[in-house]
């Protein structure tokens, strides 16, 4: 079944490769004739759906990464700056921190 699984996906990796353009429309990819590796017209609009809702996932992903990025330093610059207080206040009070050995 594995084996299946990878031969459905490198042969829809080639579909792709071959016959479907990224920067063209639905309309247009689901009107082309001949339909591309003689598939069926129905297999050939679900594909082309599908590789479509995954450019718009990939693009929201992306830019979701780079929030989450500018948003981890922020709060990453704000905790070194916490961090470097509390311990200036430690100095200060000459707090003694002690480890049970």
């Amino acid at each position: 079944m594995q084996m299946m699984g990878a031969a459905w996906r490198r042969w829809r990796t080639e579909v792709k490769a071959t016959s479907y353009d990224s920067n063209t429309s639905l309309e247009e990819l689901v009107a082309i004739q001949p339909i591309p590796h003689g598939l069926t017209p129905q297999t050939w609009e679900v594909l082309c759906n599908y590789w479509k809702s995954t450019e718009k996932t990939s693009k929201i992903n992306r830019e979701n990464a780079k929030k989450r990025k500018g948003l981890m330093h922020r709060d990453a610059l704000i905790f070194r700056h916490w961090n470097i207080n509390f311990l200036k206040r430690m100095v200060e009070n000459q707090v003694v921190l002690k480890y049970n050995n």
